[in-house]
């Protein structure tokens, strides 16, 4: 790494000495001393007393004053505590360790500082914090486990990337990259704009199945161009069974009281929706 090298939206201000000094830092050289010391400890667990003694340190009752007489169980105890103990410790000096990495100070071109390792860097990043969705749910499906597995070998050790279990989480927040957020409300004024209003026909009939008119309105949905019409009344979306299912029979009025059709998109099936009134509780 060069002090103000660039890479992807990142421009490296130092190597490693201002973290070396920070407070995160010297957080986790001392916890790792700590667990040094601990696993020192626990690898000098050897002689005979040392192990009552780790015995002896366990609540008192009338088992344990058994167990005390048979050196046999008093040496499986001592010998299974420490390996817990020993393979826990690892386990944590692992996480301390990587703490104290060097983490060079870099600085995004939306302005916000922050400290990563080598690997993030020469990554290239294209923003500097930002969410990415990966799917925790159970699935049987190979390639849905295949894209969760890809997507965790490419960015699981990327300090740039935070993942999400829902893709509502996607969204602009203050601590993310201001590249990122821009390019989120970017996308969000696209969907906007791809939603303006279209022409839909909306065939009533009451409940009797008796028509009561036919009506063209421009909303942006089935259900919008409902509200417009009738804006106080409530409508139960009624499942397409005239399409899917041709033995039933289906009784308008009965079953539904209004079709909604709309006038753009390829799809037979979701060209048109049917919907009940419902009364309002």
């Amino acid at each position: 790494m060069e002090k103000g090298s660039k890479h992807g939206c990142l421009t490296v201000l130092d190597l490693g000495e201002e973290y070396t000094a920070s407070k995160q830092y010297l957080t986790s050289r001392e916890k790792y001393d700590s667990l040094q010391r601990n696993m020192a400890h626990y690898n000098s667990i050897s002689i005979e007393e040392e192990k009552r003694k780790a015995v002896e340190g366990l609540p008192s009752s009338s088992f344990m004053s058994d167990w005390e007489d048979i050196p046999a169980y008093l040496d499986r105890n001592n010998t299974e505590s420490a390996d817990y103990e020993r393979r826990w410790t690892l386990v944590e000096m692992q996480k301390q360790k990587k703490q104290m990495s060097t983490y060079y100070k870099c600085i995004c071109k939306c302005g916000k500082v922050h400290y990563y390792d080598e690997k993030t860097i020469r990554s290239d990043p294209k923003y500097c914090y930002y969410p990415m969705y990966k799917s925790s749910r159970l699935t049987y499906s190979i390639s849905s486990q295949n894209a969760t597995y890809r997507k965790q070998q490419r960015y699981g050790d990327l300090m740039n990337v935070v993942f999400v279990d829902k893709r509502s989480d996607c969204k602009a927040a203050d601590e993310y990259c201001g590249l990122w957020n821009r390019y989120k409300e970017k996308q969000a004024q696209k969907k906007v704009s791809a939603s303006e209003e279209k022409r839909y026909t909306i065939e009533e009939w009451d409940d009797d199945g008796k028509s009561c008119g036919k009506h063209e309105v421009l909303a942006n949905s089935h259900l919008g161009a409902l509200k417009k019409i009738y804006p106080d009344m409530d409508f139960e979306l009624f499942p397409q069974s005239d399409i899917r299912n041709q033995s039933r029979v289906v009784t308008r009025g009965r079953d539904y009281n209004f079709r909604v059709s709309n006038h753009y998109g390829n799809s037979v099936q979701y060209k048109s929706r049917y919907y009940k009134k419902i009364k309002k509780s």
